[in-house]
């Protein structure tokens, strides 16, 4: 919790036919950071006057990231493949080779569909790059994507 404030507000309360006051309404705004973890977190909150105590807990949930798929295999030749991204905030996509693109590159909470492209495989062996969807530093998914190289065909002249 960052912090708590309170603003008191005068009120006349009544008790059948009597007045009983003057007595006071509290509203409460309770700030908190944004949770940078993998976990739930509740925290109480306690107002106290006098002889009168009123508690809250404040619960927030864990930041999540999924994907649809935590493996690709994409065509030598170039393919692209689609995989959904699914959060509870905003995630952004690095990706570990310059073969491979993602499209789009960030997201907000929701379920977003991303398009992984990879280009042709002009190398003589098979390559393996990553896509990682962050929310933050702690929370992410990875998408590993595997990419054969094209065997040639064919006989082969020597001299």
């Amino acid at each position: 919790i960052i912090g708590v404030i309170c603003t008191l507000y005068p009120t006349i309360g009544s008790n059948g036919n009597h007045i009983i006051g003057p007595t006071f309404a509290l509203l409460a705004t309770v700030t908190v950071a944004a949770n940078a973890t993998t976990e739930a977190r509740n925290a109480k909150v306690t107002f106290v006057a006098g002889d009168a105590k009123a508690e809250y807990t404040v619960s927030q949930e864990a930041v999540s990231v999924s994907v649809s798929n935590s493996n690709v295999a994409v065509a030598a030749d170039g393919a692209s493949a689609k995989v959904t991204v699914t959060a509870n905030a905003a995630w952004t996509a690095t990706v570990s080779a310059d073969w491979v693109t993602v499209d789009p590159i960030e997201g907000a909470a929701g379920a977003v569909e991303v398009t992984v492209s990879a280009d042709a495989n002009e190398t003589d062996a098979d390559r393996t790059a990553t896509v990682t969807f962050a929310a933050n530093e702690n929370v992410k998914a990875v998408v590993t994507v595997t990419q054969a190289f094209v065997k040639p065909t064919g006989k082969v002249a020597i001299k």
